[in-house]
């Protein structure tokens, strides 16, 4: 019974990565674009990790801190496995669409959340190899390895996922539990992730001067961590191959995950019944006003949109990026007017940046690249519904353009706040971002129609993986160098590139009205 789900689970987590459906096999070529598309990110992020790992290691070998260091890893480590794996263990434990069909067949619920947790188990090792590769290679290029400090620091990666894997499923559970009281859940999961999200981008972009602290003050930082007996003992495991100590970081790294998986396989069909619910609110009468069909079909993308912190979260995160740029050029407005100031020449070109900054942001938005996949199985319904099969396609494409809108206005008041144009430059600086964002859309739409992904397990899979997520952000983003280069190097003319971008607005869209129609009818 395991293995059986384990082979689903396995075919899950491949589709997952590649894009494959049970109609539409996952090809030689997808499989080595793909792969090459991930080797290449693991390199540069392995990369950035080892030339930091490189300064702390030289360091603490000199101060003979060698402890600190894999101590210092293995919170680093930590932290990537936790955050790239949390909110994948809420979708995969408890949001998962086939976990009604599960629980209704006689398979033990341990079984169940035992093929999930090993899913989510192989899943974080991707996530911490990101970090101990670097981090084992680094140690080896600054000093001599012994053989039993190599050892526990394989075994320590391989049982650390094990840790977080129980943090965070604990903290699935929980969030679960909070939003099945409430019909603020979708809230509550965006609000959080955000958070997680924001703590990333700090910790990221402070990184050098992070790295560079923490080797200046390495004596300081043993004092303090010294006391905290987990990190002291993975330390001594990895750094002097004591064996007590990786004994015991064994057993700390082992038994909360068996605790957890006591705690939630008691409890998994019950968690599970909780999300089908919805938190009681009183019912009041109303009158029910008819509204055009155009309206309703917008309505009807709109809710489902909101309906998902997946699709809120993975599709509309580059608006929220949008607002919040706009909102830094109102607030900087001196320092930014008085770095345009200091670089000679740089105010004939720097509402060309701030357009091309804007339209850059507006290509991160990826709500009309997943509106077909999200439909999942339930396509049928909408297809089968009396309008017609543009409204429909024409109702995902402007749901894209209003999520865009906030974001493209937020930059335009800012760019107009820096650097005053005049009615030209304040025309372009609206009309060419609010062009590429339509542009974006229909790009998206019509990836989508022709690389669906309808047979997902949760819906992380449909608004995160799949070609049409992977071309809805590179093609516009292979127009936008486009256009820049016919900028730089033929013709500095904006009304030209507006021009271009109208015309492939209209192509696009006459198209989505023959051709897309046809697919989405075939789908």
């Amino acid at each position: 019974m395991l293995k059986a789900l384990m082979r689903v689970r396995l075919a899950s987590l491949k589709s997952w990565f590649f894009g494959g459906t049970r109609k539409k096999k996952i090809t030689r070529g997808r499989l080595i674009g793909m792969s090459a598309l991930m080797l290449y990110a693991f390199c540069a992020i392995g990369f950035l990790l080892y030339s930091s790992f490189v300064q702390l290691a030289t360091a603490y070998r000199q101060m003979g801190l060698e402890w600190l260091y894999f101590a210092m890893f293995f919170l680093l480590d930590f932290g990537l496995i936790f955050i790239g794996s949390v909110f994948t263990a809420k979708a995969q434990l408890f949001e998962a669409r086939d976990n009604e069909l599960l629980s209704s067949m006689p398979i033990p619920p341990g079984y169940i959340l035992t093929s999930r947790m090993l899913l989510l188990w192989a899943l974080g090792l991707f996530y911490g190899l990101l970090a101990a590769i670097p981090a084992g290679l680094a140690w080896c290029a600054s000093g001599p390895v012994t053989a039993a400090g190599l050892a526990a620091f394989i075994v320590i990666v391989l049982l650390l996922p094990a840790f977080s894997l129980a943090v965070s499923s604990l903290l699935a559970w929980l969030i679960a539990c909070a939003a099945a009281r409430t019909h603020r859940k979708v809230l509550l999961s965006v609000v959080l992730s955000l958070v997680f999200l924001g703590a990333y981008f700090v910790v990221v972009s402070r990184l050098n001067s992070i790295v560079s602290e923490l080797a200046l003050r390495g004596e300081q930082i043993a004092q303090g961590m010294g006391k905290i007996l987990p990190l002291y003992w993975a330390g001594l495991a990895m750094g002097e191959g004591s064996l007590p100590h990786l004994l015991g970081m064994v057993l700390l790294l082992t038994l909360p995950l068996a605790l957890v998986w006591w705690l939630l396989s008691r409890n998994l069909m019950r968690t599970i019944a909780k999300q089908k619910g919805a938190a009681r609110i009183q019912y009041r009468e109303r009158r029910q006003k008819p509204v055009p069909p155009f309206r309703a079909l917008l309505r009807r993308e709109k809710d489902r949109f909101f309906s998902s912190a997946a699709y809120v979260l993975n599709g509309g995160l580059g608006a929220v990026f949008s607002i919040l740029g706009g909102a830094a050029l109102v607030v900087f407005s001196g320092r930014v007017r008085e770095f345009v100031s200091l670089l000679p020449g740089m105010e004939a070109y720097a509402v060309p940046l701030l357009i091309a900054c804007s339209c850059m942001l507006a290509s991160m938005i990826l709500v009309s690249s997943a509106s077909v996949s999200i439909e999942g199985v339930s396509l049928w319904i909408i297809q089968s519904m009396p309008v017609e099969t543009k409204s429909i396609l024409q109702a995902k494409a402007l749901l894209h353009i209003l999520i865009s809108a906030p974001g493209v206005l937020a930059i335009w008041i800012g760019t107009l706040t820096v650097l005053r144009p005049g009615l030209d430059g304040m025309a372009l600086a609206l009309l060419i971002p609010a062009a590429f964002t339509v542009l974006c859309s229909l790009v998206g739409l019509h990836a989508n129609l022709r690389h669906p992904s309808l047979d997902w397990v949760n819906e992380t899979q449909a608004v995160k993986s799949g070609v049409s997520v992977f071309l809805g952000m590179f093609i516009p983003w292979g127009i936008l160098i486009a256009l820049g280069a016919v900028y730089a190097f033929l013709v500095q003319s904006l009304w030209l590139a507006l021009l271009l971008l109208a015309l492939g607005d209209w192509l696009l869209y006459r198209g989505l009205l023959r051709k897309g129609c046809l697919l989405f009818q075939e789908l």
